[in-house]
């Protein structure tokens, strides 16, 4: 870009920012959330659930009004701006001009607006979002599971969709309980899970393969179930032969790439791994398909010769493409006196079926793969840390010395560690006698556990007012949800959520909602459709939270920006961030500055998420290169392109409504600001082709599309 280019294009955007920020207070974006602030601490579960109306309006607060105090100087957004948040924030769709009209005569229609937004199928993308972070299921890579499976993990050519099935496998559960009208204390008591049949056979493989507390393996397929494993060529062999012991063809498996001589240590047309094979030589077949190592011994003789197949081709393989998409909600349970634990293997029974019998237990978010493989543990640490963040995700508040509930016994305190009187001593006196739920339940690589020690010691809950002996790792679910800050916390993250910093926990509106949660049996939805209409979210009227924290207009992180600008431009999932999406080439650098985009994200032993509120030079120009792609795939393109050099005022009047998300009304003078821009482009020589997409880019990065609540 040439320097005169750039600076006609730096003065349009400059506009259109001044435009944004004309109608409201210049507010520092980023000051009132930095991931470290602290809205407050709750009164010990002091929310009284009969102090508000759930069903009435508790209205604005009256700041000053009959106490003698001063006049308010709050200074609020315009309707426009309210309704164009709300829907952004819960569809990523623009506000029309009808609903913000609707709003503009009657502040009430607001509420019913939400519930309408409630049911679109964006609406659900974005809450998918929202609650795979706040039940912190995604801040994980594939290694970090190799612990729960004494290996690498299963998948391996399929580890992104896999990975994926794990990270969205609890927030698609918590919104089939939404969707069943069950209470949003469910998502800590479930033992049924929204589950894939990939994500099935990675449940039952865990099992598989339990590991102590010393971290030694116990191969039950191969203690129980002794035999050698085939590859062989000649033929197809269907999964369900090849897994029924009565069977010819049982352990055989068909693979057709051994058809032709690929390794010159390797006999060509069979392959047969030695007896007894092991659980990963089965599991590489079944499940990651190779390739693969082992050795063997040709023609009866001795010498042992070292042998790797390639993978199994595509067409051969067993897990298929849907095994990783189709989704049903799968209970899992305890084996019966004398029955057998689902076989990771076996695919056809649970492509079918809807339990799994394992010996782990499982229930809630803390105990999915996903948390569990984000909040590791080890012999140092003994489940303290993840005993900690189930309770920050649960109950919205870490083990501090704020907790002055004394649990029932000290039996589980690590007093090598923790002497009383010592420093340490506060708060090892709730962790550890709290952290033997997961011990008495889990080994340190969250196997069953089978040590006497560990077993026969019973949990001590004891946080804020609650305190007992629980006998398994169920009863601390029930603990958290029958706990007096489970509302609180929930209402604070979605508060958190919306506005992209801490809610004031004691504003009267902020205790309102609580109520509004508490006495809706906890409906999840009844509470996104108070909170997204009430003024601690909207800014039409004043709150305490506005005074004290102040009126967030932050940039929007890589969920918010990504569903915007799907939505608005009509590009199912435009960056790329379902790793099911075929991104066509011409998109690939969107992709790409997606993927290293600011998201919300949790820090160890932090209730509050680290959010990017600030915009940054190189968010700046992630976003040109992502916009000036987009601009190449929308303009001017014969086979994807949707507008057209030739009627500029078209495709102008569509970057101010449709990609800008602006109100007839508030378009008028971006849509001046950008043609200006156009007709400055042509007319120093750009073609009018260029001159469009440079136009386009302009309005891309104009703060109603990197920014929310503009």
């Amino acid at each position: 870009m040439s320097a005169r280019s750039f600076c006609r294009s730096a003065a349009a955007l400059l506009a259109l920012v001044l435009a944004a920020c004309g109608s409201r207070p210049m507010l520092d974006p980023g000051s009132p959330a930095d991931g470290g602030s602290d809205a407050g601490p709750r009164d010990g579960g002091a929310i009284d659930a009969g102090t508000a109306d759930a069903g009435g309006d508790a209205g604005p607060l009256d700041a000053g009004a009959g106490d003698g105090g001063p006049a308010s100087t709050y200074q609020g957004v315009t309707v426009d701006s309210a309704v164009t948040k709300v829907k952004t924030l819960l569809t990523g769709l623009p506000a029309s001009d009808a609903e913000i009209a609707a709003v503009a005569a009657d502040g009430g229609a607001l509420e019913g607006l939400v519930g309408q937004w409630m049911a679109t199928p964006e609406y659900n993308g974005k809450m998918l979002a929202f609650l795979a972070s706040a039940f912190q299921q995604t801040e994980v890579n594939s290694a970090d599971f190799g612990p729960q499976f004494n290996q690498d993990p299963p998948y391996a050519r399929n580890a992104p969709q896999i990975l994926q099935d794990y990270q969205e496998s609890f927030a698609r559960t918590a919104l089939e309980l939404i969707a069943e009208g069950q209470p949003f204390t469910a998502t800590m008591t479930t033992r049924a899970f929204m589950m894939t049949p990939a994500l099935m056979a990675a449940y039952a493989l865990i099992d598989a393969v339990p590991i102590n507390d010393q971290g030694k393996a116990t191969d039950l397929f191969a203690k129980n179930t002794p035999t050698s494993i085939t590859l062989e060529s000649d033929g197809g062999i269907d999964i369900a032969d090849s897994i029924d012991p009565a069977n010819a063809n049982y352990m055989h498996f068909y693979d057709s790439a051994i058809g032709t001589s690929y390794d010159p240590d390797c006999p060509v047309g069979i392959n047969v791994y030695p007896s007894p094979a092991s659980t990963r030589d089965l599991a590489d077949i079944v499940l990651s398909h190779g390739p693969f190592q082992f050795q063997y011994t040709a023609d009866g003789g001795t010498a042992s010769h070292k042998c790797s197949p390639p993978a199994i081709p595509k067409t051969d393989a067993l897990v298929v493409s849907s095994d990783y998409t189709s989704w049903k909600m799968v209970t899992v349970r305890a084996p019966a006196q004398g029955e057998a634990t689902t076989r990771f293997y076996d695919l056809p029974t649970m492509r079918s079926a809807t339990e799994l019998v394992l010996n782990v237990p499982r229930v809630g978010f803390f105990t999915t793969p996903s948390f569990l493989a984000q909040w590791a543990t080890n012999q140092s640490n003994l489940a303290r840390v993840t005993l900690n963040q189930t309770l920050i995700v649960g109950l919205g508040e870490p083990i501090d010395l704020t907790n002055t509930t004394a649990p029932q016994s000290l039996a589980a305190l690590d007093t090598n560690h923790a002497q009383p009187g010592t420093e340490c001593y506060g708060c090892h006196q709730s962790l550890d006698p709290m952290r033997q739920f997961f011990r008495q339940a889990y080994t340190l690589s969250f196997s069953e556990q089978t040590d006497a020690g560990e077993t026969s010691m019973p949990g001590q809950f004891a946080f804020h007012g609650v305190s007992f002996a629980g006998t398994s790792i169920f009863d601390l679910g029930g603990a958290l949800a029958a706990h007096p800050f489970f509302a609180p916390a929930w209402v604070q993250k979605l508060c958190t959520y919306a506005n992209s910093a801490p809610c004031d926990e004691t504003d009267p509106e902020f205790q309102r909602l609580v109520t509004v949660f508490i006495q809706s049996n906890y409906s999840w939805n009844a509470l996104v459709q108070a909170l997204f209409s009430s003024p601690i979210v909207t800014y039409l009227q004043e709150t305490q939270t506005a005074d004290t924290v102040g009126e967030t207009f932050p940039v929007a992180r890589q969920a918010q920006l990504c569903s915007t600008l799907s939505n608005r431009l009509g590009i199912p999932d435009v960056c790329g961030l379902d790793v099911n999406t075929v991104v066509p080439a011409t998109l690939k650098p969107v992709q790409t500055i997606a993927a290293s985009w600011p998201s919300d994200q949790y820090s160890r032993g932090n209730p509050t998420p680290v959010l990017a509120n600030n915009p940054s030079l190189f968010m700046r120009a992630g976003m040109e290169n992502l916009c000036a792609a987009l601009s190449n795939y929308l303009i001017d393109n014969a086979t994807t392109g949707i507008w057209k050099s030739t009627d500029p005022t078209t495709a102008i009047q569509a970057f101010s409504t449709q990609l800008m998300g602006l109100s007839s009304a508030r378009a008028t003078q971006p849509e001046a600001i950008l043609t200006s821009h156009f007709n400055s482009a042509t007319a120093t020589g750009a073609s009018a082709s260029n001159s469009l997409k440079s136009t386009f880019v302009v309005a891309c990065l104009s703060p109603y599309v990197v920014g929310v609540g503009q």
